[in-house]
């Protein structure tokens, strides 16, 4: 019985890791953070929501420019208050929109969407 339940998982656990969309090179992962939704649609466009514990809105948004920077991307659009940051960036026919939002318990609300053609 252990053998067959062994064999199953082993069997079942790698198909798991690919129905779980990779997450791309240009979108920054905050560490202290929970990933809450990580999906991609029909058209490949690739779309991520965290929740980090704690922390500064302008470093989060920093990070994940840099991230994206490295990749090739250019900002179009930034906006950048006290308690939520957007910012857009494009490389070639890729848009990246980066929306962080400040919770009142200091945490923060960070989302990501790659748009492959926009």
């Amino acid at each position: 019985m252990k053998t067959k339940i062994l064999l199953t998982m082993g069997l079942l656990l790698p198909t798991l890791a690919f129905a779980i969309p990779k997450l791309p090179s240009e979108i920054h992962q905050p560490s202290h953070a929970t990933l809450l939704e990580r999906k991609i649609d029909n058209d490949g466009d690739f779309r991520a929501q965290w929740h980090v514990r704690s922390g500064r809105i302008d470093r989060l948004l920093a990070a994940a420019e840099n991230t994206a920077k490295k990749q090739g991307y250019r900002v179009l659009k930034r906006e950048l208050s006290a308690d939520e940051a957007d910012v857009s960036l494009v490389y070639g026919t890729r848009r990246l929109n980066i929306s962080i939002d400040l919770n009142s318990d200091n945490t923060m609300d960070y989302e990501v969407e790659l748009e492959l053609n926009h």
